[in-house]
C-alpha cells in the first residue's frame, strides 16, 4: 500500500502512537511526503516521521520543483540535507518540466 500525505508537514500532530499502531496492521506501508522547502523540516515533523518509521512504514520524501519557493541549488542542498537527517529513505525531485528556468539546477537532473 502507497500513501502519499502532506500531513507530516502541515498537520504532523496528528500522526500520534494510535494512528501508527492502525497504519501498522496494515504493512507493509509506504508513506510518500511531501517536504518542499526546509523550513517544513521541524522537530514536530521530524517526531510524526520517525513515529512512522518505529512503527515499520517505508517513509520516503517527493519534492515538486516550486518557482520561488524551492528553485535554487542551495536551497534543494540544504533540504536534501535535512531530510537526510530525517533518516527519510528515499528523496525523489519532480521536476514539473520547467527544469530548463533554473540554473544551477543539472545537479539534480536524472
Amino acid at each position: 500500500l502507497r500513501i502519499h500525505s502532506r500531513f507530516p508537514v502541515t498537520l504532523p500532530q496528528r500522526i500520534d502512537e494510535n494512528l501508527c499502531r492502525m497504519l501498522a496492521s496494515f504493512n507493509p506501508i509506504y508513506l510518500v511526503t511531501h517536504f518542499n522547502h526546509p523550513k517544513e523540516i521541524t522537530p514536530v515533523s521530524i517526531k510524526a516521521v520517525q513515529l512512522l518509521q518505529q512503527a515499520g512504514l517505508m517513509v520516503l520524501n517527493q519534492s515538486v520543483l516550486l518557482i520561488g519557493v524551492n528553485d535554487d541549488v542551495e536551497i534543494l542542498k540544504l533540504l536534501f540535507e535535512k531530510l537526510a537527517l530525517v533518516l527519510l529513505d528515499k528523496n525523489q525531485l519532480m521536476e514539473n518540466g520547467f527544469t530548463d528556468l533554473i540554473n544551477d539546477i543539472d545537479n539534480f537532473e536524472n
